[in-house]
Formats: structure tokens, sequence, C-alpha cells
């Protein structure tokens, strides 16, 4: 599919969720797109980060949950709860940052690709990945009965092993994401597609690349402390979206009269004014809070 193509069907997927009335602030591709291993069964799948309106806050809304999508799944977290994840150095949310098929607030972004995979991370995504394939999970794979278990949790594994020995070479803990060449992906498909491995021979091999990939020795994972910058961040953002939405009159004026009469539409709005016009007075009119602020007068 064409890189155009696939902003379309990205932007789609954030329209589809501002029709519902999000406030999307960052949505990005995972998934087999990514890494070149998507083929005519492939879903488009993305992560979208959203932000609470000031009365979601009040309600607290919970906004974590997944939409299911004509073309795939969109998978819905809030700014605090995207960020608490993406900190602990999971793969497929940082994925969904580090994608080139991502859009949204720049600001945001480029906070979150700060953040870099954690190796444990990815060694215990390979491990319940293995307990998966023993437990026969997902159960509603079609050809469960037959071969005994689902061969994307195989496929799952040998791409994060990937990743692992990428890291082990490059110590680039930010560029993960592996496009698999021609060769590479023919392999990778057929092991999702057609898989021709009994499960004791993926559950061995499973296990041995879990044990290689545990003896080498990655960089110190350590979380990026970012919290105070996104409270600030999250409330500039809800007041810019407060004074953008609300069509109210969000104006500040300053005024002073300098021996001159006080204008009648503040005496309207704010009547104690009425009793301040023998002096000379400097004062400031909040509209959207109907807020008056005045100094000291002084006799004209």
């Amino acid at each position: 599919m064409a890189v155009k193509e696939l902003y379309i069907k990205l932007r789609k997927h954030k329209e589809y969720l501002e029709d519902l009335g999000y406030h999307v602030v960052m949505i990005g591709l995972y998934g087999s797109y990514n890494y070149n291993l998507n083929d005519e069964e492939s879903d488009f799948d993305t992560k979208a980060v959203v932000l609470p309106q000031l009365e979601d806050l009040l309600l607290k809304k919970d906004f974590n949950r997944v939409y299911d999508h004509y073309d795939g799944q969109i998978d819905v977290k809030d700014v605090m709860s995207f960020y608490n994840v993406v900190k602990s150095g999971n793969e497929s949310y940082l994925q969904a940052v580090h994608t080139q098929y991502v859009i949204g607030d720049a600001e945001f972004i480029t906070m979150m690709k700060k953040h870099e995979l954690n190796p444990k991370a990815l060694v215990g995504a390979m491990r319940q990945k293995v307990d998966a394939i023993e437990k026969n999970l997902p159960n509603s794979y079609e050809l469960m009965d037959e071969i005994g278990y689902d061969p994307k949790q195989y496929h799952h594994i040998l791409r994060l092993y990937d990743i692992l020995i990428q890291l082990k070479d490059t110590h680039d803990y930010s560029d993960f994401i592996i496009e698999y060449n021609k060769d590479k992906r023919t392999v990778m498909l057929n092991h999702k597609r057609h898989p021709h491995l009994s499960k004791e021979d993926v559950l061995e091999h499973s296990k041995k690349l879990i044990k290689e990939v545990e003896s080498y020795d990655y960089k110190s994972y350590e979380k990026l402390d970012q919290e105070e910058g996104l409270v600030d961040y999250v409330k500039k953002t809800i007041v810019g979206s407060l004074i953008n939405t609300s069509g109210l009159d969000y104006s500040v004026n300053q005024h002073r009269t300098f021996g001159s009469n006080i204008p009648k539409r503040d005496k309207l709005m704010f009547p104690q004014l009425k009793d301040l016009e023998q002096f000379d007075i400097s004062y400031t009119i909040y509209s959207y809070l109907e807020i008056l602020d005045w100094g000291e007068p002084f006799e004209k």
C-alpha cells in the first residue's frame, strides 16, 4: 500500500474518533504495516491519544477502550494513561509514536518520542506469547484444533527477537522498527499464514530464543519522568480548547479613566463602577469569567 494511502486511512481513523466527540491529540499506526509484514488479510490498527475536556475530568470519564473500525481497531487512551504505558518501554505503544505514520500535536509527539524501549519489557512480551501458545490462546483461532497453537504468537516472538538482536548490536533504543526485506518478509509471513512447525517445535524454539536474548547485556533502562510537563501541556491545551469551542467572549480589557467617564457598557456589567466615577481609576475586565479587578482609586 502506498504511503499516501496509509496516511489517508490514518486520517479516517482520526475523523472517526472526532465524530464521536473526541479531541484527538495523536494517532499512530502499529502492527504489520509498520514492518512490511502486511498482506491482504492484515488489519490497519492504530493507537490514539485523546485529551479529556473539563467536563470529562470532573466526571472522571474513562477513555481507555478499543473501537472496531471497518478496516481495523483503534486503541484509545487518554494522555496520562498513554504516558504511563510508554514510560514503561512498551513496544506496541512506542511503535505508534516512532512510526513514520503518526499525525497529531507535534509538541505531544515530540515529548513521547523521548521514551525508549525497555528490553526487559520485550522479553516479558515474548514470555507472554509462549504462555499463550502453551494455553492454546486465543481459543478463537480457527485452526487451533488442527495445529494446536495460534501461529501469530510465534510470529510475534520472532519479531520481538529480531528487535532485541538489533538493540544489542546498535544500542539505539529509539530507532527500533524493522522493515523486513523481501526474503525475510516471505519467511515471516509463512510462519503466520502457512504454519508448518508443530506446537512442540515452536515452544522449544521460542524458549531457546528467550534464553538467548536474556543473556545479552543491554544498557540500563531508566524511566523518563514527564508528569510535570504533561500536566502543563494538558492545562494549556484544555484552556485553548475551551476558548476555541465555547463561543464565549474571552477578551481581557484594561482601562484607565484619566478623569474621563467610565464607559456605559462597563457600568452595566459591573454596577459597582458607578460609585467610582469621581475617581481616576484603572481596572481590568475578564469578560469570560465576569470578573472585575481594579487598582487603588485616585480622586480626579
